[in-house]
């Protein structure tokens, strides 16, 4: 296993035990409960982000592609894009 794929393997054991997943018509919205300000929500439209509790959001994946404004560090092979 790579090390980038053993790190989102990680991360993905560890935070997916703290979370709150709810379904409705807004989308699938999911929150961090160790720290209630970062959200996720999927729709048709895209894969939103917010890290004021919901109360804005910045659109990281559309159909289109990706938001790369929002890229944080971490691992991107070129390659493969």
């Amino acid at each position: 296993m790579s090390a980038s794929i053993a790190v989102n393997a990680n991360v993905l054991n560890h935070t997916s035990l703290n979370q709150s997943v709810i379904t409705d018509e807004q989308g699938i919205t999911v929150t961090d409960l160790t720290d209630p300000s970062k959200v996720v929500r999927i729709t048709a439209g895209g894969i939103f982000i917010s890290t004021d509790g919901g109360n804005t959001w910045k659109n990281a994946v559309r159909g289109e592609g990706l938001s790369t404004q929002y890229l944080t560090t971490g691992q991107i092979n070129t390659s493969e894009i």
